[in-house]
């Protein structure tokens, strides 16, 4: 990586690094990195300001120069599991293997058969090894999709199984309503003696 200095003084580099793919890492039961362009923006003299952000197209048309830099230095993009987030590998291997133009897991497990060759002796062995560790993270990550699939089934079960017995209890309160005698109504309340008749005298 190499600081250019821009027309308006500014010291810019760009530079790719690798950050995890949350969703691809879930999904293969594995780390899932992908490279990424970023760019470093340093202002001379000031010790305290020095930007670092994933690249824009705004960045890229502004610092015109140190992008064109960055490009001629040949740095590929690559996605896959990091050879440091191999847990089988010691710090020496990776180091070896990257030497070697390896980058990821993957890249190692579709190594040509010329390429192996040339693989000194103790890390021939890695390719298939490679290979394993890709399976078995896969159907790993596929055993805990199912796993979590028949989560959510057993749980829509209990939902519906639930749901049942509220509207079958409805069912039975309604039947139950339903078969009740009609309320009878009052009984009459007799009338009372009224006021006595009053007898006409004739004169």
């Amino acid at each position: 990586m190499t600081l250019a200095k821009t027309e308006d003084g500014l010291l810019v580099e760009f530079y790719t690094d690798a950050t995890e793919v949350p969703a691809e890492s879930e999904k293969k039961g594995r780390p899932i990195f992908q490279d990424q362009e970023f760019v470093k923006i340093i202002v001379p003299g000031d010790n305290r300001t020095e930007i670092v952000r994933l690249a824009t197209d705004q960045d890229r048309e502004r610092f015109e120069k140190p992008y064109q830099l960055f490009q001629k230095q040949g740095q590929k993009s690559t996605t896959g599991t990091p050879l440091e987030e191999w847990p089988l590998l010691s710090k020496s291997q990776v180091a070896e293997l990257k030497g070697m133009g390896f980058r990821t897991v993957e890249s190692v497990s579709h190594a040509s058969e010329a390429t192996r060759g040339a693989m000194p002796l103790e890390l021939r062995s890695l390719q298939t090894q490679a290979g394993a560790y890709l399976a078995q993270a896969t159907d790993a990550s596929a055993s805990s999709r199912l796993a979590g699939e028949n989560d959510r089934l057993k749980g829509e079960v209990s939902r519906l199984e639930g749901e049942t017995r509220r509207l079958a209890e409805q069912v039975r309160k309604m039947e139950a309503d339903a078969n009740k005698p009609p309320p009878q109504p009052p009984s009459p309340v007799p009338r009372g003696p009224g006021r006595p008749r009053l007898e006409r005298e004739d004169a």
